[in-house]
């Protein structure tokens, strides 16, 4: 298991906690160059059927991130209201810009195979 930055951690966060608020417009451009744009990520959401929910404040246990110490693929699990941790997983792509200060793009919204 790798272990990730705090700010990585704190960024993932704001992404799923936006996404649990329905802000697509403040996703959109806090994740510049996503393959993922605000409109799929609502149809995705919305398709799912559920009430989403932020993050647990615990959350480094969840994150799963393959690459190096500058540039991570992170995998993180959504939670409802409904499920708690849902089968729904986002997908990012992560850079640190300056020490702990991560540029993320949206790259897929989806139930993993397996789940």
């Amino acid at each position: 298991m790798i272990i990730v930055d705090a700010g990585l951690v704190e960024s993932v966060r704001e992404i799923v906690n936006l996404i649990a608020d329905r802000e697509w417009a403040s996703i959109e451009a806090l994740t510049p160059g996503s393959r993922v744009d605000g409109a799929a990520l609502n149809n995705a959401v919305s398709a799912y059927g559920r009430t989403f929910a932020h993050a647990p404040s615990d959350l480094a246990p969840f994150l799963d991130a393959v690459g190096s110490a500058e540039s991570y693929q992170v995998s993180i699990p959504l939670w409802t209201i409904e499920e708690g941790r849902s089968d729904l997983e986002l997908r990012l792509s992560s850079r640190e810009v300056f020490d702990g200060i991560w540029v993320l793009q949206v790259d897929d919204v989806l139930v993993p195979l397996g789940s």
